[in-house]
């Protein structure tokens, strides 16, 4: 009687820390690839002086496309591109501040529709200019 009790206490821990354990395994893969977006680096701009607005090639944030070098795309992207000082801007959705995205991670990027073309690429080997 008392290996029964004792036997019955062990079989009562156990399952107590079964369940105590907090954590569970997950063997499935059920990550959406599709859903994971592209890594954008570059750093918050906040300009010392105003920027004329004239040096923006478009004076409004229009939805473009960033050809990464790493060989993916960001799409519908809120972009700005500064002639004279030869950057690209993205304006973060959660945060809306202006980022100066880094030169080195963009091959290429276009504009999806500015006054009607969708044909304006900028970066090498396109049409437009380098960035």
């Amino acid at each position: 009687m008392k290996a029964e009790a004792i036997l019955t206490h062990i079989i009562l821990i156990v399952i107590t820390f079964q369940h105590l354990y907090g954590q569970k395994n997950c063997y499935s893969n059920s990550i959406d690839k599709s859903s994971l977006e592209p890594y954008l680096s570059g750093e918050i701009f906040t300009p010392g002086l105003p920027v004329d607005a004239i040096t923006y090639f478009n004076q409004e944030w229009l939805s473009g496309e960033i050809f990464l070098s790493n060989g993916e795309i960001a799409r519908n992207r809120l972009i700005k591109y500064n002639r004279l000082l030869d950057e690209l801007f993205w304006k973060e959705p959660k945060s809306g501040k202006s980022i100066k995205l880094d030169k080195e991670s963009i091959l290429k990027f276009k504009f999806l529709n500015i006054n009607g073309d969708t044909s304006v690429y900028f970066g090498s080997g396109e049409k437009g200019l380098n960035i």
